[in-house]
């Protein structure tokens, strides 16, 4: 087996496991809650100690983050923690090779080989959630982020309006997870989904991409899935890794 350490840094909680990069399969899971709030260092912190905690015996060390990150696995932005200044180099030093990869483009490497995107070379993914993050696929591998239509999609203005926190709104209550569970839920996930369809056809028009996956908490909602799918011309799936495409991804991507 090709098993790699992954850590999955979510703005709600990070997820390390070892993951077998040939068929996808996840073990030695384990969450914390990721609190960004508490600023880079501390989080940056939580995720050597997982990864050290998943030992040394594995190809490399692929870490997921809810940030910009170059095509080179340089950390570009800031938008929700700080790690740009940061020694990324020391914490890691015992364990092998450690690469770093956006949210969104982890998940459209992991559905684009392994998931929903399998025959569809060309396809957007869309993990929505607390935020947007989302990537383009071109012949099955992740754009490079320079050139992605999508980076614009990680903005928190998108999110207010198409993401966790509108749904929230709309229902009037403190999460989305409580108003998808309400009586209003499908009116409260078809506003949000709307808006995320719109914000799409920019760069569904500049990829030419076939599919659309949805993944992360809010996108796998059944819902939200139908109202985004009814306002685009191309197919809407559900992301075939489920909440795990950017564990996956994050994995395939470190080697």
């Amino acid at each position: 087996m090709s098993i790699v350490s992954a850590i999955d840094v979510g703005l709600a909680k990070t997820t390390a496991a070892h993951v077998d990069i040939d068929t996808g399969r996840i073990a030695d899971r384990r969450v914390l809650d990721t609190r960004p709030s508490r600023g880079g260092e501390a989080l940056l912190a939580d995720v050597a100690g997982l990864a050290r905690g998943l030992g040394r015996s594995v190809m490399a060390v692929g870490i997921a983050l809810p940030e910009a990150v170059d095509g080179a696995g340089r950390v570009t932005g800031a938008e929700r923690f700080d790690w740009r200044e940061l020694d990324l180099v020391e914490p890691f030093e015992a364990l092998p090779a450690v690469r770093m990869v956006a949210r969104g483009t982890a998940g459209a490497l992991a559905e684009a080989r392994l998931g929903a995107g399998a025959d569809h070379p060309a396809l957007l993914y869309v993990d929505v959630d607390q935020a947007v993050d989302a990537a383009a696929t071109a012949a099955g591998r992740p754009l490079d982020p320079a050139e992605d239509p999508c980076r614009a999609l990680a903005d928190a203005a998108l999110a207010a309006r198409a993401a966790g926190p509108a749904i929230a709104a709309a229902a009037g209550t403190q999460t989305a997870r409580q108003a998808l569970a309400g009586e209003h839920a499908e009116a409260a996930a078809e506003v949000a989904a709307r808006a995320l369809a719109e914000a799409l056809a920019g760069p569904l028009a500049a990829t030419g991409a076939t599919l659309v996956v949805l993944g992360g908490a809010v996108g796998l909602d059944e819902r939200y899935r139908a109202a985004v799918a009814a306002d685009l011309a191309v197919p809407v799936a559900a992301a075939g890794l489920g909440l795990d495409a950017p564990l996956v991804g994050c994995a395939l991507n470190a080697v």
